[in-house]
């Protein structure tokens, strides 16, 4: 450390007084008759501050090298080496949940979309938070027919889920803070930059109003529906009649 803060006064002396010599000694007399001493201390300056200097470009140069050397060794490696070793730090920390898709309580108990995962339309992670989970269990256990049916299929499609190729579904053991389910939902997909799936009309609003990507089986449903051009045949089959 010593040697470094001696070294910039050392060299701006020694190069001063370097340029002084060689200015006296090589500058014809006549040339030094008409400017004096002043063209001597002008070299001196300049050759103090050319020592004064003369580390940080010693280091450029330096730098410059070994960016060149380093482009030349690379130059050698086929590419496919590169590609492996260049940001490995970065490509080794994968996503906690790569491609998330919150789920929401209509969704679940719908099931189309684990008929959509089953063809391979959908892939990533299935994230479902506790309040859901929730939400089936109190309709599971409700006194009215409908809703209990309702609560158990849902429950029976979480289970379902976790057995489709390319999706990795989870309940999650915390969720946010906030007061409502739908509010979590759109919390939680903020934090990890995820999509909400759902056939909940008003999520559906809210959520695009938050700014926060949703993807509604409705729609997604409605989009797919046959196009019918006019001159077509179709067969239609009454079910039910109506009153």
């Amino acid at each position: 450390m010593r040697f470094k803060i001696l070294l910039r006064p050392s060299l701006t002396v020694i190069f001063a007084f370097i340029g002084a010599f060689i200015v006296r000694g090589g500058t014809p007399p006549e040339i030094l008759a008409v400017t004096g001493r002043y063209f001597i201390i002008v070299a001196f300056l300049a050759f103090g501050v050319l020592g004064f200097i003369l580390p940080d470009l010693i280091e450029l140069a330096g730098k410059a090298g070994i960016a060149a050397l380093a482009k030349q060794i690379a130059s050698y490696i086929p590419a496919s080496h590169v590609r492996r070793f260049a940001f490995r730090n970065r490509s080794n920390r994968k996503a906690k949940y790569p491609s998330p898709l919150i789920i929401d309580t209509s969704a679940i108990i719908d099931g189309r979309i684990i008929e959509i995962a089953k063809t391979g339309f959908l892939f990533g992670s299935f994230l479902i938070i506790p309040s859901v989970i929730v939400e089936l269990h109190k309709l599971a256990d409700s006194a009215d027919s409908i809703r209990r049916q309702k609560g158990r299929l849902g429950l029976d499609n979480i289970d379902a889920v976790k057995h489709i190729k390319n999706i990795k579904a989870e309940v999650l053991k915390s969720e946010p803070k906030d007061n409502e389910v739908d509010y979590k939902l759109i919390s939680l997909a903020k934090n990890l930059g995820a999509k909400i799936v759902t056939v909940d009309f008003n999520l559906n609003k809210v959520a695009k109003a938050k700014g926060v990507a949703v993807l509604n089986v409705n729609e997604l449903a409605s989009a797919v529906k046959t196009a019918v051009l006019p001159s077509d045949r179709l067969e239609i089959q009454i079910n039910s009649l109506g009153t």
